[in-house]
Formats: structure tokens, C-alpha cells, sequence
């Protein structure tokens, strides 16, 4: 009798410190499969690069790029995550101060920059993000090579740090340094199930979980708070491990 092929799940993340968070927790769901994390390096959403392609075709394309020599059939589903940068604010959040060291600064109450130019920047960038997260949102699959793959977005606070620290404007050379400090730190049993549960946004849900945890963060100025809907990539790992049975 042939032995089963492993599956595969892949991961898109931002950044390496988001893998460092990831890596370990979904490796102990998906014990039994491979787990494979890319990091953009970027935010997908608001790459000016790829500012004419749609949301689903930049997913496919960077699924299709490092799938590590494995087959697309071999793919349980694909699993992203993104920051929501205080990117839903209305644009009056987004406010200049001359004076501000640097040119970018987030708040849990706006957006500050130091300069109009900057403040038309951030403007742009917003906008880019909720047209494209509020399309990529939608998406129940990926389809390349006429298999569809299913895929999940989910979003992280307005970063990583912001929800494992309840920290902003964490420099980007500390930030890998800091999350593996933190996993290293850890005494609970399930120290991320427990940081994603504890920072769901808590509402009466009249559809389901996942699309008004949506509606919630594109609603006023959600996206500033520390909050993250990626508790419920439990439930999509369940359903993917389960489907996987039956094929």
C-alpha cells in the first residue's frame, strides 16, 4: 500500500517576525504536514509595483513563485495574514505635525506624519489597502493551474508588536529579537491560541464570525485598536485538516 503524500500549508506573512510568531503554533495544529511561510517583505496590499493587478491575481502570483518545488495538489489551503496599519481610519485621522520627529508615527488615536506630502502618501496608501483587503476578504480560493486552493485572510492589529506588546513604532531591527524573546518567554500552555482569543474583537455576530470581524475593522477607527480576528484561523485549520481526510 502507498504511503499517503504529506500536505502542505502555505502561510504569507509580512515580515520574519511574524513567522518566528507563526511558525511554531501552526506546525503543532498541522502536525503532520509542512508548514511553509513566506514573508513579503512588504504589504501585498499596497505594493505601488502592482498597483494594476487585482488582489487575487498578486496572491496567485506569490503562491505560485515559491511553492518550494511541491505540487499545487499538494497545498492543504493558503493561510494570510496581514497588519491593518490604521489603515481603515477616515482620513482626518491622518494628521500633520511639523514639529514630529520622523516622517511616519502611529497612534492609538491617528496617524501622524510631518509633512503634507507625507499626510497624501498615507492617504494613498489607505486607500489602496481597504479596496484590495476589502476584495482579498472575500476570497474563498486561490485557483492555479484550474485547482482551487482555499485561502483565508486574517488581520494582526495594527502590526504584530502592537498586539503581542501593545506597543507601536517598534523599529524593524528589533522586531524579529523581540517576538522570539517573547516565545521564549512563555510558561502557558498555548500562549498564541490565548493572545488571539483574548484580543478578538467581542460582538454579537448576525452573519458569522469571520465576515463581521471584518465589517468590524473597517468600521470607524478599529483599525487603530489592538484587536485581531486571526483566532479564527482555528477554525479554517480544522476545516482544511478535515477536508484533507476525505480526499
Amino acid at each position: 500500500m502507498a504511503t499517503k503524500r504529506k500536505k502542505a500549508l502555505f502561510t504569507i506573512v509580512e515580515g520574519e517576525s511574524d513567522s518566528f510568531f507563526f511558525y511554531d503554533e501552526l506546525q503543532k495544529i498541522c502536525k503532520d504536514e509542512h508548514i511553509v511561510i513566506k514573508a513579503y517583505n512588504g504589504d501585498i496590499f499596497t505594493d505601488l509595483q502592482k498597483q494594476n493587478t487585482p488582489i487575487r491575481d498578486r496572491v496567485r502570483e506569490f503562491f505560485a513563485d515559491r511553492m518550494d518545488n511541491l505540487r499545487v495538489s499538494d497545498f492543504l489551503g493558503i493561510l494570510h495574514f496581514t497588519d491593518t496599519d490604521g489603515a481603515f481610519i477616515n482620513d482626518d485621522k491622518i494628521i500633520v505635525d511639523p514639529q514630529q520627529d520622523g516622517n511616519l508615527k502611529y497612534d492609538n488615536n491617528g496617524i501622524y506624519v510631518n509633512s503634507i506630502a507625507q499626510q497624501a502618501k498615507i492617504q494613498l496608501r489607505n486607500k489602496l489597502k481597504l479596496e484590495h483587503t476589502s476584495n482579498a476578504r472575500k476570497l474563498r480560493n486561490i485557483t492555479y493551474k484550474r485547482t482551487e486552493v482555499p485561502y483565508r485572510l486574517f488581520y494582526l492589529s495594527q502590526n504584530l508588536e502592537h498586539l503581542v506588546f501593545d506597543e507601536l513604532n517598534v523599529p524593524n531591527s528589533e522586531k524579529g529579537n523581540r517576538i522570539v524573546g517573547f516565545m521564549k518567554q512563555q510558561t502557558t500552555q498555548n500562549p498564541v491560541e490565548t493572545l488571539l482569543r483574548d484580543h478578538f474583537p467581542g460582538r454579537s455576530y448576525k452573519t458569522n464570525k469571520y465576515n463581521d470581524s471584518w465589517d468590524y475593522i473597517f468600521q470607524d477607527d478599529h483599525s487603530l485598536q489592538r484587536c485581531t480576528n486571526a483566532f479564527l484561523m482555528y477554525d479554517f485549520l480544522q476545516e482544511l485538516l478535515e477536508l484533507a481526510t476525505k480526499k
